[in-house]
């Protein structure tokens, strides 16, 4: 099953190519109002996956007034991407994007291009 969006990384010469699999590192961008419990029951979907968070930090949204964009950061499958954004989704987030994927295990720090098929 594809993510909602592109997986994608910067392209640099010398790229290697590097299929996403279980374990890589994702990053979803969503948005919540500015009430009490909106974050808290985002936070549930991660939770009910069984999925533990590496990174999260808020910013008021640029898009929506007085709502809040959070970056996560975890890692696990790209197959369970698709079902964590309808999950957000379903639970009052107003915009979701996978940003993306890096695969763990970078040898030696050499920049990769990501490829899901």
């Amino acid at each position: 099953m594809q993510p909602s969006s592109p997986v994608t990384s910067q392209m640099l010469p010398g790229c290697h190519d590097v299929k996403v699999e279980d374990g890589a590192n994702h990053s979803l961008l969503f948005t919540v109002e500015d009430k009490p419990g909106a974050l808290d029951a985002c936070l549930h979907v991660f939770k009910d996956a069984a999925i533990s968070l590496r990174h999260i930090e808020s910013r008021p949204s640029k898009t929506f007034s007085w709502d809040y964009d959070m970056l996560v950061e975890f890692r696990g499958s790209v197959a369970a991407v698709p079902e964590l954004v309808r999950g957000l989704k379903a639970k009052g987030a107003k915009s979701v994007q996978h940003i993306g994927a890096d695969p763990v295990g970078k040898a030696n720090g050499t920049p990769m291009r990501l490829v899901t098929s």
